[in-house]
């Protein structure tokens, strides 16, 4: 994707071989305004779909009159507050649901105490706080250990899964509050063919945000593929990822809607490791704050305890 001089916006799609497979420029675009703009693109056989921002979707022909499109101004947004009581009535729920599932183990297993949980969650942390800082530099075979460890703190597929992160939350019976774009977006672009890149945050980014607990997030729709008929979660994206592409496991075959978006690329990264960068770096900041709240006395948890200040517990 690309502009011309003339203020076109051109989107070429390429096989995995870099070949052109549709080519297609906009009519120009007028810009006005400095900050930010929320950008999302669908194409099917009956054309190129563009969104500007939360609400207009608009479709580009070519030879079109103009469309203005106005940038918004990045507000400061109030600085999170992870206890404050709006984020637990956002996520009391899965709360609930992490803190009845916190003990359930095998008949002759061994439950691990909470200052184990809480040791490893804080080395799984830094694991994967330095394996994004090394992907980010170039490093691709740390991707990997990326998936892995990803996978390993919140994957969270089905009953017999009990995520790090969702373990220690349980033990605690905290929220693990994110912003992420409301549910049903994949839906807006397009119906069997298609994904969306939305990456969670621990701050407010877009005016479109929303409150979500992170279990909540994970069990949303996030690739939709005509080899499936349901629509991948963001949970089964994460997990599977790990466990076709590398990580968890190395298997000969990959399913066709997780080599798509492995094999498709911008700026020389794929998809699938731009939007796992992403999330692993919420989840790092999301972990950190739950570390943080260990030493805040329980009767302090339930009232606007600010987690602004960086700690250095990893």
């Amino acid at each position: 994707m690309g502009v011309t001089r003339g203020g076109n916006l051109v989107i070429l799609r390429l096989d995995d071989k870099g070949v052109a497979l549709q080519t297609f420029q906009s009519q120009p675009l007028e810009l006005e305004g400095e900050g930010f703009i929320r950008i999302g693109i669908h194409w099917s056989s009956d054309g190129i779909h563009c969104r500007f921002g939360p609400h207009d979707l608009i479709s580009l022909h070519e030879c079109a009159s103009p469309v203005r499109v106005v940038f918004k101004e990045l507000e400061t947004f109030p600085v999170r507050s992870y206890n404050a009581q709006e984020r637990y009535a956002a996520c009391e729920r899965e709360t609930r649901r992490r803190a009845k599932r916190v003990h359930e183990s095998g008949a002759n297993d061994r439950v691990l105490s909470l200052s184990e949980e809480i040791e490893n969650l804080r080395d799984g942390l830094r694991a994967l706080a330095e394996d994004v800082q090394r992907v980010r530099a170039g490093e691709k075979h740390r991707t990997n250990a990326m998936r892995a460890g990803l996978r390993e703190l919140i994957s969270d597929l089905g009953e017999s899964y009990r995520p790090l992160l969702q373990r220690v939350a349980g033990f605690l019976d905290l929220p693990l509050p994110i912003y992420a774009i409301p549910k049903g977006f994949l839906k807006t672009l397009g119906a069997t063919h298609g994904f969306t890149t939305d990456s969670p945050s621990c701050t407010k980014i877009f005016e479109t945000q929303q409150i979500v607990d992170l279990s909540e997030w994970l069990r949303r729709p996030m690739l939709a593929h005509p080899s499936r008929k349901h629509a991948f979660t963001f949970d089964e994206v994460i997990a599977s990822s790990a466990n076709f592409l590398g990580g968890a496991h190395s298997p000969a075959a990959v399913p066709p809607a997780i080599d798509e978006i492995a094999r498709t690329t911008s700026a020389g990264i794929s998809v699938n490791t731009q939007f796992l960068l992403r999330v692993a770096e919420t989840i790092v900041e999301l972990g950190r704050s739950v570390l943080r709240l260990v030493e805040v006395p329980e009767a302090a948890r339930c009232t606007e305890h600010s987690v602004a200040e960086p700690v250095a517990l990893l």
